[in-house]
């Protein structure tokens, strides 16, 4: 059910026009355009400065900090060093180094980039001419987004490698790779994190109620080791460090217990009986569709039992986080379908999958129906309106289909079906009724995913709207020379309104005012609105009105979109050579998605010597005033970023007077 999304892309030695291409393919494949933008100050040459640290003998001394504080470097041309290659991260060249006092505490070493290959770090003791490599981090091992290698030394532990006093050198490359560019890292004080659930004994309950799929994320970050309880030998490499979990197999027999990588891919291990006097049941590292753990249950021997789950990471040294959920799959025959609480007045939306569903069923006449359906039976209140509702998980998640049927199993009639992807609901499958024929009456509502025969994780609702003072009829959305989007929007009649609020919103979540439109009080006659939001983000925008009463009650319409097709971004930076005793003025045109975004100009060995944040949507030009920071003249890094993708560079330089 997960899904890996790596952005691959690297500067290194390919030639700026290539890098440029490379990059500008990459921007058209994104959903949510950001900002990474690296100006390299232009020049006759094309190649870098080599780092002052390209060898253990420069390493470049850091501090250790009391809280994470990242500095900004470079290995753009670094070369290879003449020490034995580390034991992870399948060197090939290209480290920088960098040295620290190890203090009493325990301290943690992050890197982080927003280039791949990601950097890899490996630390050593003793000095150049004798270095031991003590420990070697590859991979996103830490909880904290945007964090790509992290390792922790703790000078007070008994086999601890490391002693106060000691100097320890810190070796930074790329995975598997010699390609370059710049990285952060900090050096800092570390706290370690109370594991509630890493025995046995602590275990923590999972539950599933009416067929309900909701994950929920854990972290085996300082985790204590099972010592006592051997790893089964399938999981040849994986870490000892685990946390633990329990849950009731139903009645049934059956229960599918569900894990997602998160910066971790999870290994997990079922055990029947209780903790001290464990068998082990079953073990799993890969799932059907999917990378992490995944047991699947159907034994009536186990019904009503307790079992005990082990998570681990499959990666020796990974701790990080994961998320797990568990499901009794029985609900894909209408005799089985879930029978779901009345609806409520707001929406709640719960997660189900169909994963697990058989493919079986007669085809219904709406999507493209490739089996594995799951069912509910739910009750239609008594005004006859009743809205059943579908989102998509935005990870996990398959495009639902919803079918709604009068009569009984063995004799049902199609009554609506919907399908994800219609202008009028861009998150999933909606079914709206409104009918007094139905007034109290069961139906039974099944549930398939859209030209999809393998299955994953959904979203549903069920609400009965209350009676609107307004009766709004119709309300759209045109898009306008791919710059603006008008919104159009007639209501048959009106009773106390007062005014309507347009929110905006670029996920569909966080919506924002952006206009307030007086309503006609009270009206029996049909009534038009417009509005032209010319202020539009790239990609998806949603839209919803706010309807306000003069009492203060409101209600929200449901929500439409309108699509600004991405663009290359235009900025412009000038002048080009720029004095060392000036500055240089950055302009872009269109917004990005995003509001404000990281600002920072490096020099040509990695320091860093500005740093600040800039408002993309208000501040439509900045200056950078060189003239009180004493640069010397050459090449300079100025890099726009909001941690997730590459947009352009351009090389400049900064000249003297």
């Amino acid at each position: 059910m997960s899904k890996t999304i790596q952005n691959k892309k690297a500067i290194g030695a390919l030639t700026f026009y290539e890098s440029y291409l490379n990059t500008k393919l990459m921007i058209k494949s994104i959903h949510s355009i950001t900002l990474i933008v690296v100006f390299l100050l232009m020049g006759t040459s094309t190649a870098f400065a080599q780092p002052i640290n390209d060898d253990c003998s420069g390493a470049i001394a850091l501090d250790v900090m009391s809280e994470r504080t990242y500095a900004t470097y470079t290995n753009e041309l670094a070369t290879g060093s003449n020490v034995s290659a580390p034991e992870c991260g399948q060197y090939q060249g290209a480290d920088v180094w960098f040295k620290i006092v190890m203090p009493e505490n325990k301290i943690a070493i992050d890197l982080a980039t927003t280039l791949n290959p990601k950097v890899v770090v490996s630390i050593y003791k003793n000095n150049c001419n004798n270095l031991e490599e003590i420990k070697c981090s590859k991979s996103t091992p830490s909880t904290d987004l945007g964090v790509s290698s992290r390792v922790k030394l703790n000078p007070n532990l008994d086999d601890a490698d490391v002693e106060a006093g000691d100097e320890i050198y810190i070796r930074v490359f790329r995975f598997g790779s010699t390609v370059g560019g710049t990285f952060d890292i900090s050096v800092y004080n570390f706290q370690s994190i109370n594991v509630a659930n890493d025995k046995c004994s602590q275990a923590i309950e999972l539950t599933t109620e009416k067929g309900s799929f909701d994950f929920q994320s854990f972290s085996t970050v300082d985790a204590s080791a099972t010592t006592d309880l051997n790893i089964p030998v399938e999981c040849v490499g994986c870490d000892v460090k685990d946390i633990w979990f329990m849950a009731t197999v139903p009645a049934s027999g059956k229960l599918n217990i569900e894990t997602n990588p998160g910066t971790i891919i999870p290994a997990i291990v079922v055990y029947k009986g209780n903790c001290g006097e464990l068998e082990e049941y079953a073990f799993s590292k890969n799932g059907m569709i999917d990378t992490g753990g995944e047991v699947i249950i159907d034994d009536l021997n186990l019904a009503g039992k307790n079992i005990r789950i082990r998570a681990i990471s499959t990666q020796v040294g990974g701790e990080g986080t994961f998320d797990i959920a568990i499901v009794e799959p029985q609900q894909d025959v209408c005799e089985d379908a879930i029978e779901l609480a009345d609806a409520a007045l707001v929406e709640k939306y719960i997660g189900y999958t169909n994963q697990y569903a058989t493919v079986n069923g007669t085809e219904p006449t709406c999507g493209v129906f490739n089996g594995k359906d799951i069912w509910f039976l739910m009750r239609v209140p008594s005004n006859g309106k009743l809205v059943i509702d579908t989102k998509v998980d935005e990870t996990y998640g398959v495009k639902p289909v919803l079918t709604a049927y009068t009569g009984s199993c063995g004799n049902l009639t199609q009554y609506a079906c919907d399908f994800f992807g219609s202008l009028d609901n861009p998150f999933g499958a909606k079914i709206d009724i409104n009918d007094s024929d139905l007034s109290n009456q069961y139906i039974y509502v099944r549930m398939y995913a859209y030209e999809d025969a393998v299955g994953g994780r959904f979203e549903m609702s069920t609400t009965q709207p209350a009676a609107l003072p307004v009766d709004l009829v119709a309300f759209k959305s045109e898009v306008i020379n791919n710059e603006e989007v008008a919104l159009y929007w007639e209501t048959a009649s009106e009773l106390n309104n007062d005014y309507f609020i347009v929110e905006h919103s670029t996920d569909g979540k966080d919506y924002t005012p952006v206009t307030h439109i007086k309503g006609k009080g009270t009206t029996s006659e049909r009534q038009t609105y417009s509005f032209v939001h010319d202020e539009p983000f790239f990609g998806e925008n949603y839209y919803r009105l706010k309807q306000v009463d003069f009492d203060g009650q409101y209600e929200y319409s449901r929500v439409i979109h309108g699509v600004i097709k991405m663009e290359e971004s235009k900025i412009n930076v000038y002048p080009n050579p720029a004095l060392a005793t000036g500055g240089i003025s950055i302009r872009w045109n269109g917004d990005f998605g995003k509001e404000v975004v990281q600002l920072s100009i490096t020099n040509s060995v990695g320091r860093q010597v500005v740093k600040q944040s800039v408002d993309i949507k208000n501040q439509r030009e900045v200056y950078i005033d060189f003239s009180k920071l004493n640069l010397d003249a050459g090449h300079y890094y100025l890099t726009i970023s909001d941690k997730n993708a590459l947009i352009t560079h351009q090389k400049l330089n900064l000249l003297k007077d």
